[in-house]
This record gives structure tokens, sequence and C-alpha cells, in this order.
């Protein structure tokens, strides 16, 4: 019965006007239902690549966050910390017991070889010149041409003009092809719905850019915490993240040439390493993935840069490197402190003392 009223009504229109006035008039619908969508999708912007902030988004703003703390920390920091959120439990304190010199963590969500850049450069133009010491974290992931950059540093005006030549087209581009996408779209529904993500209470971050997992943690002290539900979600997510990584980024190799030399011409010592995963997720991307030869290749190509540029280089990717406890992880890839302190103190012996930094 339905199909046979859809036909009349075709009939009819097919009848009351011409093919053409038809087709331009079906036309007509779908752009403005096209354009409705993106509207809808920019206006709520749930994964924050847009200007719009009517609402608050689904995912987590460390970049805005940490561009705005550390625009305000005064006096400014002399030593950054640079990486994914996965170097975001690496204490700005315990650096400043360590080495006696000022700290704040920069390291962003999914932060990539660009955003490093982006955020040591926009260091260098608050300040006026480079940081005594960065502690560079690298994800070996992130070294895939398959992962794009982050939407959310492509959407920041500060951090973007920074390294706006490093990042394709196709990368930029992206962020608007998906105002269509009904992933997008989705997830705009659902962040009306709950108007804040659902764990936005639970990570926050200090003024020293430190991340804290407020509800995680109190679940980890008292023994609730589901962990095993988190390590499978990460084998999902890094099974995802690393698929056709069949060779290293040689543009963001180029970028960590371009850190490198950056730190060197300004007088900054550099400490760069490969950031852990907890034991069980490692085995899990050695086994179903190419994660491993990556890194072999990419150990390679820095230990090389390390020699030339003459900053040092730590592989941390498994924590019997640095005499890691495996629970103490929030989760596949983040540490806590308690792992994040044998970290340090694993980096930074044969580097500048307390009092050499002081003699500079």
């Amino acid at each position: 019965m339905i199909i046979n009223r859809c036909k009349s009504i075709v009939r009819l229109l097919t009848e009351e006007f011409s093919p053409r006035v038809f087709c331009g008039a079906a036309i007509a619908i779908v752009a403005i239902c096209l354009f409705i969508v993106a509207a809808f999708n920019f206006v709520v912007d749930p994964y924050a690549q847009y200007p719009s902030n009517v609402v608050p988004p689904i995912v987590q703003t460390s970049r805005a966050q940490k561009v705005e703390l550390l625009a305000a920390m005064k006096p400014e920091p002399e030593g950054l910390v640079l990486g994914s959120s996965r170097v975001m439990k690496l204490e700005p304190q315990f650096l400043k017991e360590q080495t006696g010199l000022s700290f704040f963590n920069a390291g962003v969500n999914f932060g990539k070889p660009e955003d490093c850049l982006a955020l040591l450069r926009y260091y260098r133009d608050l300040s006026g010149h480079e940081p005594k010491l960065v502690v560079l974290g690298i994800d070996v992931s992130a070294f895939s041409d398959h992962n794009k950059a982050d939407s959310r540093l492509l959407a920041n005006p500060a951090l973007l003009p920074y390294v706006k030549d490093w990042v394709p087209f196709s990368d930029r581009f992206q962020r608007w092809r998906e105002l269509l996408s009904w992933q997008q779209t989705k997830m705009s529904i659902t962040s009306l719905r709950r108007k804040a993500d659902s764990e936005s209470g639970d990570l926050q971050i200090r003024d020293d850019g430190l991340l804290v997992y407020t509800q995680r943690e109190r679940e980890i002290s008292e023994g609730t915490y589901d962990f095993q539900s988190a390590l499978e979600y990460n084998k999902r997510e890094y099974k995802q993240l690393l698929l056709g990584f069949e060779t290293v980024s040689r543009r963001r190799l180029q970028m960590l040439v371009a850190i490198a030399e950056e730190c060197s011409r300004g007088g900054c010592e550099l400490v760069v390493f490969f950031t852990p995963m907890h034991p069980e997720l490692y085995q899990y991307v050695d086994e179903a993935t190419e994660i491993v030869a990556r890194k072999r290749e990419l150990h390679v190509h820095i230990s090389e840069l390390a020699d030339k540029c003459g900053f040092s280089f730590v592989d941390l990717s498994t924590i019997d490197t640095f005499d890691g406890d495996p629970a103490q992880f929030v989760d596949g890839v983040h540490p806590l402190e308690p792992n994040t302190r044998k970290m340090i103190q694993r980096i930074l012996p044969g580097h500048l003392t307390k009092e050499q930094y002081a003699i500079q």
C-alpha cells in the first residue's frame, strides 16, 4: 500500500512538472538537507574541530587548554614536556626536583610531531627564546601517515600557523569533509543529549599541565577500577590506528629533525624517548600488527639523528627498560606517577645536572 502511494505521488509530480523542474527541485531539496546537516554539525562541533564553541565537545580539548595555561604561567617555565596524552603524567614538580628547572607539561591528546613542533614554537614566541630542557615522548604509532593531523590542532588559531606548511591539504580538508559524515552527526546528537562528555569530571588538567584522573585514580585506590575493559578498548583502538602502517612517515621524521635543530640552535637540551605500553597490550600489538618492525625502523632513524644533532634518545617502550610496574597504568598506554617517575630517572642520568643548568 505504501509503495503504491509513493508511486502515485511520483506520477503526480512527473505529470504536473517537467522532468527538468522535477530534477531541479529534487537537487535543491537534497542540497538544503546537506546544508542543514553541515550547519548542525558545525554549530554543535562534537570533536572540537570548528570555532563555534556553542556546545561542550565530547572530546578533550587539551591543546586549547595547554595554550591558555602556558600563556598564563608566570614566571615562564624553563622546561617543557612534549608528546601525546601518554606523557601527560610526567610531573613538572618531580622534574624540577631532578633538574632544578621549572616545567610545564605540554602533552596533548593524540599528540604527533606536528603538535610538538607547534607547541615548541609557540613557547619560543611567548618567551623570546627556546626552553632550557625539552623532554619529548614519542609514540611509534604517531609516525604513520595513515594517522592524520589532529583536527583539534587544525582548529587552533594559536598553534596551526606554526605548522601549516607541514600539514598536507588532505589533512586540513578532512574536518570540513566530516561535516557531512554520519559518524559526526551521530556524535552531535550525543553531545546535545549529554551537554558534556560523561568523563569530563574525571579528567582535570592542573595549572602546570599535569593530567589528573580524579574518578579513575580513586577507583584504582579503592580496588574497584575495571582495568581489563580499558585494556580491551586499547587493543581495538591500536589495531585500528596501526592499519596500513607499512613504513615510517618521512614527513614526520622531518618534523622531528626540525625540533632537534631548533633546540640545538637555541641551546636547548633535548631528551627523546619512546613511550611505554602495558605488557599485555604490547604483546597484543606485537602479534596483531607491524608496530614492532616500525619501532625498529624508527629507532634507527632517531638514533642517527641523535648522533647528528647531539640529543639523547632512550627506548622505554617496554616496562622492563625502567623497572616499571604493570599495576601502575590507568589503561594500556597511560602510565601513572609511580611509573613516570621511574621513566624520568631513567632518561635524565647523563644529562645536565642542577648545577650545570644553573651555570647556563
